[in-house]
């Protein structure tokens, strides 16, 4: 299946009408979704799922599924009566589609008591909502022509059902979308139940298994169970029919008993993995808390200074400012001297010492003439604005301006530093405080507790692996002590009808036995494959110093990574073991292998495919994903690819759309140029 177009109106944030082109372009297959979280880009995902299944819609960005009046947009509602639609456009084995699923709704009253909290508000819109929707049909368009349905309710969604399982089963869906913030998953040991369905599933093996289970179903019921009905009929063969029936219940008891044990060893195991999950998280928390001590005290010590700071700067304003003030304007008054009439102040005082003293400053004597110039001089109107020059001159002598304005400006630049400091601080310890939990005050005796669970799960384990290995044994007696009764009542009996039974359960075995080798040889040549591609994905991917020469799977399909100098395999638990973004690049590899091999025609989105990465990485992952023969969606945030990636992927997309999130209920969609 290849997507062309997908169209929008009023679903979850795409007010009124969005269009998205997805077509291939000179045999590019990759498009590219641009936007900050939030922004809308995995809603095109939902929209895919919602258009093909209905609702409750998978969402990659939700735990719980989307039901029919989460995808209507909430804005729109506010506005008027509607619909809210998606139409996907997308070929398959050379057939020509459109999918087009609808919502009709009524306008909601979105008005606000002012007396109810934000959460009582979006309770009632939610409440509202689910009153004000209804799913408004399915409509298929093959090559041109809309497909019609039987008129009978049930008839019609059967038909609408099949034509879709045909193209795309429902099952895969949630396999065709990977997030690479949480794509490491891939490599817990041992694997998630989830994981290890999702790898049978698209290797065709829980196909197969499901298959052998129906046969030995058959088997039993349909056949062995009558020729031990029929043994039992017989006098010759009574008494062994009956050994039979004894060893049949023994057996199913051991079985069912095996059964039990398996299902706790599962369930120890999600629950050791869990434990693990909640260490790591608590111990983060442990390190932001302590973080989170220590940013305190350097905002007390901030805090400190600023207080310290202004008490000094209030000193300064009380006794120097004005100082600096007054200088500063009796120099602009000084300046307007050259505008005003008059002898400066200055030099009239010169000429009146000069008079006094009876010699001029150079110590020689004045002549009649000079005296009575010196007397018409001191008669003279002065400039008073002189006097202020005079001040300024005796202000900046006593008090040191430069060194007062160099006081000044140290004091106000650390005041602005603490008070950054401060406001630095208090956001990251905001931050911190939104990471982590209210409870995080008992956060040692938390982790005390899940230690001590994890080790009694560990100790619980421990006693039933030994009480399974028990079993297992007396499984392999048991079923060998039944067959061999069984095949007494078998070779013993020659009825007609004891014979039939016996050659339709003998061909049945033939077809488990056959279908059991067929799970075997497709188990290792897709294990096999699956390995070699990952293997020469990681190879490309990972730098040298990452020390990762190859992928292998075990018998669980948990990932195990060879390292030189030897090449032996371990689990990415064991020692050394691989860094936060070594498992990404491993989990990456693997999956891209795992796409290759699905045999399902479908598009691969992947969401954030380079988070917590090196600039290094991301190019050769880049690399990788552009050689895949599938469609694939890059969901990706602004920053998050280095230019050389930016450039690899521009080189061989089809189209690249950016995502903007103008409001919660609104996001707009462009083409990047």
């Amino acid at each position: 299946m290849i997507l062309k177009k997908m169209e929008l109106e009023n679903f979850l944030p795409f007010y009124l009408r969005t269009e998205i082109d997805f077509s291939p372009k000179d045999g590019n297959k990759i498009v590219l979704l641009k936007g900050k979280n939030g922004a809308g880009k995995s809603s095109t995902f939902a929209a895919l799922n919602f258009v093909f299944f209905g609702s409750p819609v998978i969402s990659a960005e939700k735990d719980e599924p989307l039901k029919i009046y989460d995808l209507v947009n909430t804005k729109k509602m506010t506005e008027s009566d509607g619909i809210a639609f998606v139409r996907v456009h997308f070929d398959h084995e050379s057939v020509n589609w459109s999918f087009m699923r609808k919502i009709k709704f009524k306008k909601i009253d979105d008005t606000r008591d002012p007396h109810i909290t934000d959460e009582e508000y979006a309770n009632k819109i939610t409440e509202l909502k689910k009153k004000s929707v209804s799913d408004d049909g399915f409509i298929a368009v093959k090559n041109g022509i809309t497909q019609t349905w039987p008129s009978e309710p049930f008839q019609k969604t059967k038909a609408q059902r099949q034509l879709i399982e045909d193209i795309i089963p429902k099952e895969s869906s949630k396999y065709y979308f990977f997030d690479g913030e949480e794509i490491s998953k891939y490599t817990t040991v041992p694997p998630e139940d989830s994981i290890k369905n999702l790898i049978e599933k698209l290797l065709g093996i829980k196909e197969i298994r499901n298959a052998i289970d129906d046969l030995e179903a058959l088997k039993e019921e349909k056949y062995d169970k009558q020729i031990r009905k029929l043994g039992r009929e017989i006098s010759t063969t009574a008494s062994d029919a009956k050994v039979a029936d004894e060893k049949k219940i023994e057996l199913d008891y051991m079985l069912k008993k095996q059964k039990e044990l398996e299902a706790v060893k599962a369930h120890n195991e999600r629950e050791l993995l869990r434990y693990d999950r909640e260490l790591a998280e608590t111990e983060k928390i442990a390190e932001k808390l302590d973080n989170l001590t220590t940013m305190k005290k350097d905002l007390d010590e901030a805090q400190g200074n600023i207080v310290a700071g202004e008490k000094i700067e209030r000193e300064f304003n009380g006794k120097y400012l004005p100082i600096l003030i007054s200088v500063e304007f009796l120099h602009k008054l000084n300046k307007k001297q050259q505008l005003q009439t008059g002898t400066p102040r200055h030099v009239v005082k010169t000429a009146e010492e000069c008079l006094d003293k009876g010699q001029c400053i150079c110590k020689g004597h004045y002549g009649v003439h000079e005296k009575d110039s010196l007397r018409r001089l001191t008669k003279t109107t002065t400039s008073t604005i002189q006097n202020f020059e005079e001040c300024k001159q005796e202000l900046g002598f006593s008090y040191g301006v430069d060194s007062l304005r160099n006081r000044w400006t140290t004091l106000v630049q650390d005041l602005t530093d603490h008070r950054q400091s401060e406001a630095e601080l208090n956001r990251e310890i905001k931050e911190i405080n939104s990471a982590i939990d209210d409870q995080a005050g008992n956060l040692k005796e938390e982790i005390k507790q899940t230690r001590d669970d994890q080790n009694a799960v560990k100790e619980q384990n421990r006693v039933n692996e030994i009480e399974l290995k028990n079993v297992n044994s007396i499984v392999v007696t048991r079923q060998a002590e039944y067959d061999e009764a069984f095949e007494k009542v078998k070779q013993s009996s020659a009825s007609k009808e004891q014979t039939k039974f016996n050659a339709y359960s003998k061909r049945c075995q033939q077809m488990i036995d056959a279908l059991k080798r067929v799970k075997e040889n497709v188990i290792r040549i897709q294990k096999k494959s699956i390995e070699d591609f990952a293997s020469e994905i990681l190879m490309k991917i990972a730098p040298d110093k990452a020390g990762l020469q190859g992928i292998i799977l075990d018998e669980r399909y948990t990932i195990m990574i060879k390292r030189p100098p030897t090449g032996k395999p371990q689990y990415t638990n064991d020692s050394p073991r691989p860094s936060k973004g070594e498992k990404q690049i491993i989990a990456m590899a693997f999956v891209l292998a795992l796409t290759k091999f699905a045999g399902i025609e479908r598009p691969i989105f992947i969401d954030t495919p380079f988070a917590r990465l090196d600039n290094e990485y991301t190019a050769a992952i880049a690399g990788a994903i552009i050689e895949q023969d599938e469609q694939v969606v890059i969901l990706y945030q602004p920053g998050e690819l280095n230019i050389d990636g930016i450039q690899q992927f521009k080189a061989h997309s089809s189209a690249e759309w950016e995502f903007n999130k103008i409001n919660l209920n609104y996001s707009q969609v462009k083409e990047s140029i």
